[in-house]
């Protein structure tokens, strides 16, 4: 009707725009074309080549959306297999952007966890644990146990090296592409 649509929160999160430099957009495409993570030693660094991705030794936490219409959970799933043994997967129950931004505490939404991961995401789904709310407070939970103490925030901004530059949030977030 020419009208402007109401604001919504989750349509706006939507039209936040990358500012993705040209030549990193270029680099990312070729990335996904020719998908070197999934071939051990195709994915380079400087020249050298890197290690399969199971082989790192790196926790990783990778969270898939059930209705997502972008990136089809079962598809995050096999990038969660390729990532090894520390690699957690949890599954939201909502979409794309609803499953990331939902707050914890959301007794409405809810998320899945397993600790096996057999080779096939339906097989995932079925022997695993339903939970309500958000993942959010699984991943807190599951960061904690990779984490150090706990340390006091800074009572000031900056330092003597790095003084801040800014008020919060930056500059940066009224850039406009």
């Amino acid at each position: 009707m020419g009208n402007d649509p109401p604001t919504f929160d989750i349509l706006t999160w939507n039209n936040d725009g990358t500012g993705m430099a040209a030549k990193f957009n270029e680099e990312f495409a070729d990335m996904i074309d020719q998908n070197p993570l999934v071939t051990p030693g195709a994915m380079q660094f400087r020249g050298v080549q890197i290690a399969a991705l199971d082989k790192l030794g790196i926790d990783s936490y990778v969270v898939g959306a059930a209705t997502d219409h972008i990136c089809r959970w079962a598809s995050v799933y096999r990038s969660a297999l390729l990532l090894g043994e520390r690699c957690e997967f949890v599954l939201g129950s909502s979409g794309h952007i609803q499953t990331l931004v939902c707050p914890p505490g959301n007794v409405k939404s809810g998320y899945f966890t397993n600790g096996s991961k057999p080779s096939s995401p339906d097989q995932w789904l079925q022997t695993a644990q339903k939970h309500v709310g958000t993942w959010w407070d699984h991943c807190v939970a599951w960061l904690g146990e990779r984490s150090g103490k706990l340390v006091p925030a800074p009572s000031s901004l900056g330092s003597a090296d790095h003084p801040p530059i800014g008020n919060a949030p930056g500059v940066y977030v009224l850039e406009k592409v």
